[in-house]
């Protein structure tokens, strides 16, 4: 519904959401964005509440009942938790998106090593690994860089949880860096089946899913590009494409060395 309003739509929200109307009663696209990117956010806001009273109250429910592991009572409390966090993950993913089309992103470079901000996000994703293992290769001669640890900590997390998602059980995340002539190149690599040559081309497109079954890919594609859309708001690039040692999919970020 929400691609679908149009200019004539967003009209009736627009005091809503503070959005001040122009003198020849016209809304430019930049004004539609701009509302369409507050009616997301109020949205994602409005959810996130319930969403964290509903995994408190599973979180104290599985205390007072005792709903062991293997049991009815877990297996139900567990779906309520997997499920609404879950949400919380479309949620957060509404909220990036929301940020990235309104312009709002707000950067707080410090002078970091690659290899903290990677040892955290690869710590993050433990629940999305599982019986995964995750080999980090990183060159000893990296340089620091001027990135947003927060951002770059968030779009590894992606990632790394995408590559667990395409990962078959027991087999290896590869996460690598390397400096060459063109900056630091930071590889995320998977051992699934790879990208089919026609997806190639739209990974990060907002809308687009590149696996049938989108229950291990929050958001699907929607994740690809705020990955995209925070990269180059950090001064790189992203790419992906395929592995050629072995099947799977590798996403490539590029900094420069002036970053």
């Amino acid at each position: 519904m929400l691609r679908t309003l149009g200019i004539g739509g967003y009209q009736s929200i627009i005091r809503r959401f503070g959005v001040t109307k122009s003198e020849d009663a016209d809304y430019s696209v930049t004004d539609a964005t701009r509302v369409r990117a507050a009616l997301l956010e109020s949205i994602a806001r409005d959810v996130q509440k319930p969403l964290a009273l509903i995994l408190s109250a599973a979180s104290s429910l599985k205390k007072r009942c005792g709903a062991a592991e293997g049991s009815v009572q877990g297996e139900l409390v567990g779906i309520i938790e997997d499920e609404a966090e879950r949400l919380e993950g479309f949620v957060s993913i509404l909220l990036d998106v929301t940020k990235l089309e309104a312009d709002a992103i707000e950067m707080r470079p410090e002078t970091l090593a690659l290899k903290d901000i990677v040892k955290v996000a690869v710590r993050d994703a433990a629940g999305a690994l599982q019986d995964r293992k995750a080999e980090v290769n990183l060159s000893a001669d990296l340089p620091k860089m001027r990135l947003d640890p927060a951002i770059l900590r968030r779009v590894l997390g992606i990632l790394i949880e995408n590559a667990a998602g395409q990962t078959p059980s027991g087999s290896t995340v590869s996460i690598q860096a390397s400096r060459d002539t063109a900056g630091v190149r930071l590889q995320i690599m998977d051992e699934g089946n790879g990208i089919p040559p026609g997806g190639l081309n739209r990974m990060f497109d907002q809308f687009h899913l590149s696996c049938a079954d989108d229950r291990s890919r929050l958001g699907g594609g929607m994740q690809l590009a705020v990955c995209r859309g925070y990269i180059e708001a950090m001064g790189g690039t992203i790419a992906a494409g395929n592995r050629t040692d072995r099947s799977g999919a590798v996403f490539t970020i590029t900094f420069p060395l002036s970053t």
